[in-house]
């Protein structure tokens, strides 16, 4: 071997080694590493070259995340010595790879120092596990539900868990009072002396100065000493007796139930029965004797005669014994005199069987009551003229009847049993019976309240629903069809707004007549009064002039009510006749113009040459376009124009129109203007006079020609009355003139 032999087995030793090993010169810098000191220092190997001081190492454990910062690196640094020699500092920490490592530093002779890097992971983990361990046990100990206690063959308490405190309660009735233990020193002196002077080896059983059970095991150790433990059955002792005191309880209690009970073993023999067994079979004595097989009992049933007699009660027999009693078994049974029995066979844990023999009879006649009435009420219900459905606390439907899935068009999904009321409200959601508002509602409908409400189907039926409450929880919901109930209340509202219109109207009337009246019979009275005091008056031929135009207007009044009222009566009789309409109308205006001029209204008549005659009533025509051209002058302000004309429609009818410039009227008061002894200004004191009949008269006489009356206004804007005869009402002859040959005016349409 050469000379560099030796450093080359101490290089090869220090790079085999598990430690890291760093040498130090007195000015910490490094001399020496293996390649594991910079491995567990976290630093590459390059990292560890000569003449490296150690706080540069530090540094760069810090800026390799090996610390946390400076605050994190050990107590001693450049400018700290690491002490006296003998006592080199040291220290244990984790990587953060999770590597736990300890570092020593250890002087050398000469200055300087060795410093050890050793991963002690493993160590940490064994100790870890060990004292885990350790713990475990504690806590077993501590959890034990007994006193536990080790003691030497000379009676030398080793260890005892906490629960043993309470071997003071150990004294001997009649002894001093226990008393809890203030210090350690102080219980094992009592160990010592119950583990010497103590029971002997076994299980003993006790009661203490304080009435608990106590049991004590002692048990030998195979490698010495011995095992003392303590167990409070104070509670076991109260559980038997809590459970021979049951069994009497019991007892009592088979004895005085409603049903018999007889239990039989595997091998199906008889092992008890209670006192109403005996009486409901019919065999004496049964709760007494045991080992009774189920053939012998059956058997003696049947010639007690409680299967009946001959081949039925062998049948029944048979039956009875060839049930599988290894499965729970239910039937009714009819007695000879009446009595209806339900037996109940249930199997038991080890093998044998239980049978509940009840006398059901009175059950079984109020369930057969029970069902007629079901039937009945199910037949009301199925004829009733509502919809029905009952629901429960919990919202699934109990009952429905045909009715309401007809009614609502449902399908069988949500009503029949155990359906959803969400579901149920859900079909009729989709189905549009609510509307949009109500459905908005639905979900915040408190179904313990009652609830009443109207609506429309889709189909247009009217539908009541009513919820109401009932005991117990749940709530019952009734659909009424009311269609037929709101059209006779839609015609009694109906019949009653006609007679309060026909009230209000003869109101008017009175009102009207009695102001319409009054003025035509002051004027006559009063100058008929000056004609009798004063017959040669030099007025007489004017008083007289005066009392003829009032009876005459009062005439005309009269004829007109006659005329409404033969109207209403279906008894207006009119002519058809040709009609010259063009005379006609320049006829009505001369009579008008006259009062036109007197109310500085201007008067037109427009009626083309050549327009063909129409069949009507000359007179009754005569008295509609008076009537409407007198309307006009008089709701017609000074300086305004009527304008009366006639043209030929493109369909051959005619069209006769009275236009005026005057105040107008809206088109929601037009219906009322044709109602009989109505003026839209209806008081007392009205700015225009008259009865009110006009329109009213005109609309119907005009109708009894097969004409139509109707009305164009604005107010502000004037007036248009149009009178309208179909094309079967105008004589033209077949070369008539077309329309486009009579001259247009602005008024008509």
């Amino acid at each position: 071997m050469n000379v560099g032999a030796p450093a080359d087995l101490l290089r090869i030793m220090l790079e085999g080694m598990r430690h890291g090993i760093a040498l130090f010169d007195a000015d910490q810098n490094l001399l020496a590493a293996n390649p594991l000191a910079a491995e567990l220092c976290g630093l590459p190997p390059e990292a560890f070259r000569p003449g490296t001081s150690l706080a540069a190492l530090h540094r760069m454990q810090i800026g390799a995340g090996e610390f946390d910062g400076e605050a994190a690196m050990p107590s001693f640094a450049d400018d700290k010595p690491f002490g006296p020699v003998g006592l080199p500092p040291s220290y244990t920490r984790a990587r953060p790879n999770g590597v736990v490592i300890e570092v020593r530093s250890d002087a050398v002779p000469g200055g300087g120092m060795v410093r050890t890097y050793s991963d002690i992971s493993a160590l940490r983990r064994a100790e870890a596990q060990l004292s885990d361990q350790a713990g475990l046990m504690s806590r077993m100990l501590e959890g034990m539900r007994h006193g536990v206690a080790l003691f030497r063959d000379d009676g030398t308490l080793l260890a005892a868990n906490t629960l043993a405190q309470d071997l003071p309660a150990l004294t001997e009735p009649g002894d001093a009072a226990p008393q809890a233990f203030d210090n350690e020193a102080d219980l094992q002196a009592f160990l010592h002396n119950a583990g010497a002077h103590g029971m002997p080896e076994g299980r003993h059983t006790r009661r203490n100065a304080h009435g608990r059970m106590l049991e004590v095991v002692t048990d030998r150790l195979a490698g010495g000493g011995f095992l003392r433990s303590f167990t409070d059955v104070t509670e076991l002792h109260e559980a038997q007796a809590a459970a021979q005191d049951r069994a009497t309880m019991l007892e009592t209690m088979l004895g005085s139930i409603r049903h018999g009970l007889v239990m039989y073993g595997p091998d199906a023999r008889l092992i008890t029965a209670n006192p109403l067994a005996a009486q409901l079979t019919g065999v004496p004595d049964l709760h007494r004797r045991h080992d009774m097989t189920l053939a012998t009992l059956l058997r003696m049933q049947k010639n007690a005669g409680s299967f009946g007699t001959g081949a039925a009660a062998d049948a029944v027999e048979a039956w009875c014994l060839a049930l599988d009693r290894t499965r729970p078994q239910a039937f009714q049974r009819l007695l000879p005199d009446q009595r209806v029995f339900e037996v109940v066979s249930e199997p038991t844990a080890e093998g044998g069987f239980v049978v509940a023999i009840s006398d059901v009879t009175k059950l079984t006649t109020a369930e057969g009551d029970a069902k007629r009435r079901a039937d009945v009420l199910g037949a009301m219900l199925e004829n009733i003229r509502h919809g029905i459905c009952l629901f429960d606390g919990q919202g699934r439907l109990l009952a429905a009847n045909q009715v309401l899935r007809e009614m609502l068009d449902l399908p069988a999904a949500v009503t029949e049993p155990g359906a959803l009321h969400r579901d149920f409200v859900a079909e009729l959601l989709g189905q549009g019976e609510y509307a949009e508002g109500e459905a908005a509602a639905l979900p915040s409908l408190d179904p313990g309240q009652p609830l009443r409400t109207v609506r429309a189907r889709p189909n247009g039926r009217i539908v009541e629903v009513v919820s109401d409450p009932i005991a117990g929880g749940g709530f019952v919901m009734t659909f009424t069809d009311i269609t037929a109930e709101r059209a006779v209340r839609a015609e009694l509202e109906q019949a009653r707004d006609a007679a309060e219109t026909a009230n209000a109207a003869k109101s008017r009337f009175l009102a009207t007549m009695s102001h319409e009246l009054r003025t035509p019979l002051t004027a006559v009275i009063g100058f008929a009064e000056a004609l009798r005091a004063h017959p040669t008056a030099a007025a007489r031929d004017e008083y007289l002039a005066t009392i003829h135009d009032a009876g005459r207007h009062l005439l005309g009044l009269i004829n007109d009510i006659l005329d409404v009222a033969r109207a209403e009566q279906g008894g207006l009789s009119v002519l058809s006749e040709p009609v010259d309409v063009a005379g006609l109308l320049e006829g009505v205006g001369r009579v008008m113009r006259q009062t036109a001029a007197a109310g500085e209204v201007g008067l037109s008549i427009l009626a083309p040459a050549g327009l063909p005659p129409a069949r009507a009533d000359a007179l009754r025509l005569r008295q509609v376009m008076l009537n409407l051209v007198a309307n006009a002058v008089k709701f017609t302000p000074k300086g305004g124009s009527v304008v009366v004309a006639a043209a030929l429609q493109p369909d051959g009818g005619m069209l006769l129109s009275v236009t005026d410039t005057g105040i107008g009227m809206a088109e929601a008061d037009i219906p009322r203007a044709f109602e009989p002894f109505n003026q839209l200004d209806a008081g007392l004191a009205r700015r225009f006079e008259g009865s009110g009949l006009g329109l009213h008269l005109s609309r119907a006489l005009a109708q009894a020609q097969g004409a139509e009356l109707t009305l164009r206004s604005r107010p502000g804007h004037g007036t248009t009355a149009l009178l309208r005869f179909p094309p079967d009402r105008v004589l033209h002859p077949a070369d008539a003139l077309s329309p486009a040959a009579y001259p247009a005016h602005e008024g008509m349409p």
